[in-house]
């Protein structure tokens, strides 16, 4: 399994400067990638679509793909198929990783060899992906963040780049956008629905280091730290080695409400790191965030005591299947933070 973070962002479609309904986002697509009208695009044998988008440089390459249908094979080669809800729009984006220094190893011989073969180079790119699910109802973007993946930005840019390019009337004027879906309510979801709190931290800036005589510092200790640059002073409450401070709900909930009417600027300075019931464990603040989750992804799969990685269509079987569980069970709450 591989934790990742899940980002949610809100998005505008407009014609002419003007708002249109968020659900004709799925008649912007499908004329995208209407593979009768538009030579740009690619059906692939499992049926995806795909466009790639080369620029003037390297940091310009980037492919979409649209899947409509994800798939999977278990260890006893039984298939599973789903369709994409038809609400729902999904996306893999791929950017071009260079190969140079990169290699692929063996792991019985050791030996080295290049990513990519010299007689394949002419024929293949190799990629760095994510996954994006976007409700075309509510008008929310799930994008699974990876380290050096693109990003909804490149969406962004594909999807205008895409629209420009083609002459239709179903894409004449229409641009796209996003913005960071933000909320200083996640802490309530600690609240009415923590399971542990790990740690709670206080820091703040200019601390008089007077204090530390409380807790053991001598005086002189105390007037040699004060001739550093001391600019913060962070407090952390914890329990012991892998022991949180609680997995009781109530405590959690009675903790939280505890700071909830005191005053602004400590409440500035104070995090929780805690776990909910839909989410694995993160920091919550009383400020103003990015709503974000954390999901499992999981990569391999353990198969006559091996461990099998797993296919691209396994992959986004998953990515899909846990980006539109996750969703679900939290539809309600962020929706509620774009309104």
């Amino acid at each position: 399994m591989s934790k990742k973070k899940v980002r949610c962002f809100r998005y505008r479609l407009k014609l002419n400067n003007t708002t249109v309904e968020n659900s004709y986002l799925k008649d912007v697509v499908n004329e995208i990638f209407d593979v009768n009208n538009n030579n740009d695009i690619k059906e692939l044998n499992n049926g995806n679509l795909v466009n790639i988008l080369i620029g003037e440089d390297s940091d310009n390459y980037l492919s979409l793909e649209f899947i409509k249908k994800v798939s999977t094979t278990d260890k006893d080669e039984f298939i599973e198929t789903k369709d994409v809800d038809e609400r729902y729009l999904f996306f893999r984006i791929g950017r071009e990783k260079d190969i140079e220094g990169a290699i692929k190893r063996n792991i019985e011989t050791w030996e080295g060899s290049g990513v990519i073969g010299a007689n394949e180079q002419d024929s293949y790119n190799l990629e760095i992906c994510t996954y994006i699910l976007i409700d075309t109802m509510n008008g929310i973007i799930l994008e699974l963040f990876g380290r050096y993946a693109p990003t909804v930005k490149s969406l962004k840019h594909l999807l205008n780049k895409l629209i420009s390019r083609r002459e239709s009337d179903v894409l004449a004027g229409i641009t796209f956008d996003y913005n960071n879906i933000m909320t200083d309510e996640l802490i309530n979801s600690l609240r009415d629905n923590g399971t542990r709190l790990g740690q709670v931290t206080y820091n703040y800036e200019n601390p008089n280091l007077d204090m530390l005589i409380d807790i053991g510092f001598t005086a002189e200790q105390i007037n040699r730290l004060k001739e550093l640059d001391v600019f913060q002073l962070e407090i952390n409450l914890k329990g012991r080695v892998r022991v949180p401070l609680t997995r009781t709900p109530d405590k959690i909930k009675s903790v939280l409400n505890s700071f909830r009417n005191a005053p602004q600027n400590m409440k500035d300075k104070l995090s929780f790191k805690g776990t909910t019931k839909s989410t694995s464990t993160k920091n919550y603040t009383f400020k103003e965030e990015e709503v974000t989750y954390n999901i499992d992804i999981p990569y391999e799969r353990i198969t006559d005591n091996r461990r099998i990685k797993l296919s691209l269509d396994d992959i986004a079987f998953e990515a899909y299947t846990r980006l539109y569980n996750l969703y679900s069970e939290n539809i309600t709450r962020i929706a509620s933070y774009t309104s």
